[in-house]
């Protein structure tokens, strides 16, 4: 089947692609940084796994913080476009004022376990608190994720690690409203919502399928049982998935469309296009300085833009999708404050059905991830703001992104890889991929030049558009023959790294890769209590996978955010798409305060 979409807009492509005929054509600038912004909503990506798990424990082996913000340089000047963090201006912080937020999201149900897209969980993370937080704002550390006490106000895990206590904070009121009235949060109320996640009908089961049953000896005192060790069970229970709700909103059946929680801020008003609060003037863990946050829906980019260049946003939503964007930003608003962020994994895949028998031979896939020329599309997709690196995030094993040179088979060779191809009997190789244009400015250019890439080493790329909704959960139809254009589920537990996407029986495994060792090893890490020893294990996982090549991953741009000089006392960013500004307003809100 021919590829229509990919042909669309080939003006800005020679016919035959070499690094040095596209630089001297001039078409660098051209798409951006649209797809890392699935960092911050891979979310969106319905909760499909066995344990929707990702990222590691507070404790975790992992990368520094100092490798992580400095691996990203403009080209050819040698020092950052941008900086990864933001610099508070200081200055005394001031009461009042609505902070008003343009998002692309539109609301739906807000009961938290029916959904993990933006339009459910956003809205509830304002009204409710967790269990556990995640360190966020000017404390964060942008490498890795660090848990902090929020309901909980400490925990101990047994030495056997089948058993966790989390002892409560004794201060905590449910919101004074309507049918909470203000009544005490309690060890019942953990047990309540925690156990609702565990139901048939929530699509975050997964998430605490170790725990096997909550004790509540008293009012302050919630001691988990679980079925097996759980390394992450911290940031787990920080991420935004698990917020903690009350059963008087299941009981009156209006928690679809209604929160009231323990949280900083009071939903007053709820629409498909906007959430409006204000103040919680009773909030457990200080004074909110804003009088209200109102989260508005306006998908159009151009209308966001129009509206916060004139300061009737005070922050939006994908603001920049490239660096020409935040330069046009600065023309007109002198004095944005931008930040960029560091990729620390890629996020799109070309996704092999790797239960079809072309792919099985591994020559032929070290073929195919030869063939990409990875650091052109740096340059000419994300205008060199990106990086072609695995998948699996560097930042647990590793100081800084790794070398392309110490990446097995992302060396581009196009030679090596025809003889690898020959070698294996599959001259005139054909790949009919499902195709969805998820980001027309990121994806559809990435797969012109890979298209164009395989063409050099004989391999026909050709699509077949699809509507991205009909794979929600797997990409791959099992019944496909070829190929996907999928990204990676997205989380911030180790888990979903290192077993979601790799174990066979995984819903997560969208590639369908089979390796008993890659099984034995993915569930030896997820019960492996021990930091170093599971460090361990991920190291022989990342060896295996880039050595297999079962995935052949796409580079991913870095993101790019604007702040107005009034907006104070908030900052984004965080490990693995933690701290976003797409979901987890609740982490910061309470901090923010407006300079005008």
């Amino acid at each position: 089947m021919k590829n229509t979409r990919f042909d669309r807009d080939r003006d800005w492509l020679p016919d035959r692609l070499s690094r040095r005929a596209l630089l001297r054509g001039g078409v660098l600038g051209g798409a951006g940084l649209a797809a890392a912004a699935l960092i911050g909503c891979g979310g969106d990506d319905e909760d499909d796994t066995p344990a929707a798990t990702a990222q590691p424990t507070q404790q975790a082996a992992t990368a520094t913080a100092t490798a992580a913000v400095a691996a990203t340089e403009e080209a050819g000047g040698g020092e950052r476009l941008y900086p990864v963090k933001l610099q508070e201006a200081g200055g005394t912080p001031k009461k009042g004022g609505v902070l008003r937020f343009g998002h692309t999201i539109s609301i739906q149900t807000i009961d938290p376990i029916t959904s993990a897209a933006g339009g459910t969980v956003t809205v509830p993370n304002v009204a409710y608190d967790r269990l556990v937080g995640h360190v966020s704002g000017f404390d964060v550390n942008v490498s890795k994720l660090e848990t902090k006490p929020e309901l909980a106000r400490d925990w101990e895990l047994t030495a056997d690690g089948l058993s966790m206590t989390f002892n409560l904070r004794d201060d905590v009121k449910w919101q004074n409203v309507d049918p909470l009235n203000g009544r005490p949060f309690t060890s019942a109320d953990v047990r309540y919502a925690l156990e609702r996640y565990q139901g048939d009908t929530s699509v975050h089961r997964g998430l605490v399928r170790k725990i096997a049953s909550i004790d509540t000896p008293d009012d302050a005192t919630a001691v988990f049982n679980l079925s097996e060790p759980w390394p992450d069970a911290l940031v787990t229970l920080g991420t935004r998935f698990l917020t903690m709700h009350p059963r008087e909103l299941v009981d009156d059946d209006s928690i679809s469309r209604n929160a009231v929680g323990t949280g900083p801020m009071i939903l007053t008003e709820l629409g498909d296009d906007r959430a409006i609060f204000e103040r919680n003037p009773d909030y457990w863990r200080q004074e909110v300085l804003l009088d209200g946050l109102e989260i508005l829906s306006i998908p159009d980019l151009s209308a966001r833009l129009a509206r916060y260049r004139v300061g009737q946003l005070d922050f939006a939503a994908s603001l920049l999708p490239d660096k020409a964007a935040a330069e046009l930003l600065l023309e007109t608003n002198p004095e944005e404050r931008i930040t960029m962020s560091d990729p620390v994994g890629s996020t799109f895949t070309v996704a092999l059905n790797l239960t079809v028998e072309k792919y099985q031979d591994v020559r032929v896939r070290r073929a195919l991830q030869m063939a990409i020329d990875r650091s052109l599309i740096v340059d000419l997709v994300y205008d060199g703001l990106g990086a072609g690196i695995p998948m699996m995030p560097w930042s647990y094993l590793h100081d800084g992104p790794p070398a392309t040179e110490t990446i097995p088979y992302y060396q581009l060779d196009w030679a090596e890889a025809k003889k690898m191809l020959a070698a294996a009997g599959a001259e005139g190789l054909t790949i009919d991929m499902l195709y969805f244009n998820y980001s027309p400015s990121a994806n559809e250019r990435q797969n012109q030049i890979i298209q164009q890439n395989l063409a050099e080493i004989g391999v026909e790329l050709t699509s077949s558009s699809v509507d991205y909704t009909q794979f929600n959960s797997a990409w791959i139809p099992a019944d496909y023959p070829d190929a996907a254009d999928g990204w990676a589920p997205q989380g911030q537990q180790a888990d979903n790294w290192w077993f979601d996407h790799l174990h066979s029986e995984s819903p997560a495994n969208r590639w369908h890769i089979s390796d008993s060792q890659l099984d034995e090893w993915a569930a030896a890490q997820s019960v492996e209590i021990d930091t170093e020893a599971r460090a361990a294990i991920w190291q022989q996982i990342w060896d295996r996978v880039l050595d297999q090549s079962f995935r052949i991953t796409k580079p991913v741009g870095n993101s790019l955010t604007a702040y107005p000089p009034h907006l104070r006392g908030i900052y984004w960013g965080g490990a693995l798409g933690a701290n976003s500004w797409y979901y987890d307003w609740g982490e910061q809100i309470a901090n923010a305060w407006l300079d005008k």
